[in-house]
């Protein structure tokens, strides 16, 4: 059975212009796992996709709380789109950073997340600085989330405990923003990696992922732009 990838269009790069890393990860009996629904008209997208392609249920990861990463949730459990389980960092997180920007992050986390009660959804936090394994249909996904580090009290921390997603059947990373998590995550040698999506923040992070991604052996790229689009057969 093949597994397929499916990344909206998307305008080219920017700070000024973020998008979360929007992307679906579908087999052929329409199991389906959502990451970062990203902003509203891309997560028009993804919605629309779904609808078009005969996906009724989803599972949704998101990588970690910035507002570009987690309003896609926010749209998806008000649309038509059944939600079965969401994968998140615990919101408590975010209370152990000084930023200036944590506050309302954590404030929009708690309403997602209410939202996700109301709706009576599954929310699991996967554990930190250890793999949690998930099957959806046909495809397996390694959740692995970096840990907060006390000494780190700046809005990066949220970047810093990005979950990073690693599906070994076609040996793929998708990294949210992974500012240092990407780093360690590579220390726990989770496995062959060929295809890798860059972070939209690409080489601007300090530990630079995509240098360290192609140190791992990985070959094949996709960016968050409009080249990126379309279905991959993988």
């Amino acid at each position: 059975m093949a597994l397929h990838v499916w990344i909206p269009a998307m305008p080219q790069k920017s700070y000024s212009y973020r998008r979360g890393d929007a992307q679906i990860i579908y087999d052929d009996n329409l199991n389906a796992i959502v990451i970062d629904g990203g902003e509203e008209f891309i997560c028009d997208q993804l919605i629309s996709f779904c609808k078009s392609h005969g996906i009724k249920h989803v599972t949704y990861i998101l990588s970690h709380w910035h507002p570009d990463h987690d309003f896609g949730l926010k749209l998806f459990l008000e649309s038509s789109i059944i939600v079965d389980a969401i994968y998140c960092p615990p919101p408590a997180d975010l209370k152990k950073t000084r930023d200036s920007d944590a506050a309302g992050d954590y404030s929009r986390a708690q309403s997602r997340l209410a939202l996700a009660n109301r709706y009576n959804k599954k929310i699991i936090y996967p554990p930190a600085d250890q793999y949690m394994v998930i099957k959806v249909g046909e495809i397996e996904c390694r959740i692995w989330r970096r840990s907060v580090k006390p000494s780190e009290t700046v809005d990066y921390q949220v970047n810093n405990t990005s979950m990073c997603c690693y599906f070994p059947q076609f040996h793929y990373v998708t990294t949210g923003d992974t500012i240092n998590a990407f780093d360690t995550f590579l220390q726990t040698k989770p496995g062959k990696i060929v295809i890798f999506k860059i972070p939209h923040h690409g080489n601007a992070c300090t530990t630079k992922p995509c240098e360290l991604l192609k140190a791992a052996g990985a070959k094949i790229c996709w960016y968050n732009h409009a080249e990126a689009a379309g279905v991959g057969k993988l």
